[in-house]
């Protein structure tokens, strides 16, 4: 709900950075690669978190053997939204040799039914500034999949969508799971080499992974 309320917002201010007028056309792009995609992924991740809820585990559509004897999850198309939009395109995961069905759906979710796993620790996203619903989305896997808090460093490139993000995922940022903060190199060094901080999740150029 928080999402939605300022997706205006949020592309106004992508259209802003870019130049582009935001009653053209192309202002399109900017909807679909910020606010939308962001909230089908929320929509996702609240299916899969009322599944293992109300199942014990989350949905695993299309699990099958590979001919090495290896297993595959079907994971995309998830709707009729995505057969339609992307027909003919099918996505899977292929897990590790050696993990057989059952291990696949005994696996699945498991974070969610272990009874209060502890946190995973302080993750550090160093978000990406091309595409707004990158950091957003990345933000989340930390938070979700692997149960962290997290500190959102944004590119200088997104410095305008601090505010936005913080709105977007106000409850987040209410209950103290995560924090925004912004900067440049040298900030972004300083939490990748802080002590506190357990993982670092980055979205960019070889160059920045380099570094």
């Amino acid at each position: 709900v928080d999402t939605g309320r300022v997706a205006s917002s949020w592309v106004e201010v992508e259209c802003a950075r870019k130049g582009v007028p935001v009653d053209s056309p192309a202002a399109g792009e900017e909807w679909f690669i910020g606010p939308l995609v962001t909230v089908r992924h929320l929509r996702l991740l609240r299916d899969t978190l009322t599944a293992i809820a109300r199942r014990g585990g989350p949905d695993l559509p299309g699990v099958h053997t590979l001919a090495d004897g290896s297993v595959a999850v079907r994971v995309f198309p998830t709707d009729p939204y995505d057969r339609l939009l992307f027909m003919g395109v099918t996505g899977e995961t292929w897990l590790q040799p050696g993990i057989d069905v059952a291990d696949a759906r005994a696996a699945a979710g498991g974070l969610y039914r272990q009874g209060g796993s502890r946190p995973a620790g302080l993750g550090v996203v160093l978000g990406a500034g091309n595409t707004s619903c990158i950091p957003a989305c990345d933000v989340l896997w930390q938070l979700f999949g692997e149960n962290r808090v997290v500190v959102l460093k944004l590119s200088p490139l997104s410095t305008a969508l601090a505010p936005i993000l913080e709105s977007a995922f106000g409850a987040l940022v209410e209950g103290g799971f995560l924090r925004i903060v912004q900067g440049g190199a040298a900030q972004a060094q300083h939490l990748v080499e802080h002590r506190l901080v357990d993982a670092v999740h980055l979205t960019g150029g070889a160059a920045t992974y380099d570094a």
